[in-house]
């Protein structure tokens, strides 16, 4: 067995999503090497709370627990032009999904942030989250709504961004994503101690009010372990 236990655990369903510029291919752990320069990146790395990787052992370890196991929904982000060029699927310019339902975070390769790839993957990767995770409605025999109750599914999206990354807090708002809280001094990273924005979107049909996860609503906003996964 390997240090990390990802033998114990098998890849998930794999899955393509296609936009006009890129194709998001499910996560695997084959796709270390080409991660590497991302996960390295001190500037794409400091807005996370871990920080860079330091070695090909501590990314096997970090892409394990995003690549394996049958509820994972995380993709490899590449351009659309390069993807079948000569059988070739093209550099990886970025990771996106959700390691942890119903959270969703990316990081994107140096020299790629600032081109609306970000916002353009994001924005299709939002219908399939919600096709691949059930509601949180629960449905009763005869079919009809069980009035609210709550199911083992999501009704709602949400992402945690550090309050200085402006640039990845317009990408959340432009796919409809809506600030909903600001926890300040809540985690502490390389840059030293961080505050941090929550953002959420309903899934489409229903609306944070509904579903009771505006600010002032009583409901926990993220739990104790949660830290910001976007760049």
């Amino acid at each position: 067995m390997s240090a990390d236990g990802s033998d114990l655990l098998a890849p998930p369903k794999s899955v393509t999503l296609i936009s006009a510029r890129l194709v998001l291919s499910t996560l695997q752990m084959s796709d270390l090497l080409d991660l590497m320069p991302i996960l390295t990146s001190s500037d794409v790395m400091q807005w996370t709370s871990s920080g860079p990787i330091a070695n090909e052992q501590q990314g096997r370890t970090w892409l394990s627990s995003r690549a394996l196991g049958t509820d994972v929904f995380n993709f490899a982000i590449r351009e659309r032009h390069e993807y079948n060029r000569d059988g070739e699927r093209g550099t990886i310019i970025g990771i996106l999904g959700s390691p942890d339902w119903p959270e969703v975070g990316y990081l994107m390769r140096p020299g790629y942030a600032g081109k609306g790839f970000a916002t353009e993957a994001l924005s299709i990767f939002i219908p399939a989250f919600f096709e691949r995770v059930p509601s949180a409605l629960v449905s009763t025999v005869d079919g009809a709504s069980g009035g609210g109750a709550q199911g083992v599914g999501y009704d709602y999206l949400e992402a945690l961004v550090d309050v200085e990354n402006i640039g990845s807090q317009r990408v959340l708002e432009k796919c409809g994503f809506t600030k909903v809280l600001v926890s300040e001094n809540d985690f502490e990273n390389s840059m030293g101690l961080r505050s941090t924005a929550l953002f959420r979107i309903a899934r489409p049909g229903r609306t944070l009010p509904e579903l009771g996860l505006l600010v002032g609503d009583g409901v926990v906003p993220w739990s104790e372990e949660a830290k910001p996964p976007i760049q």
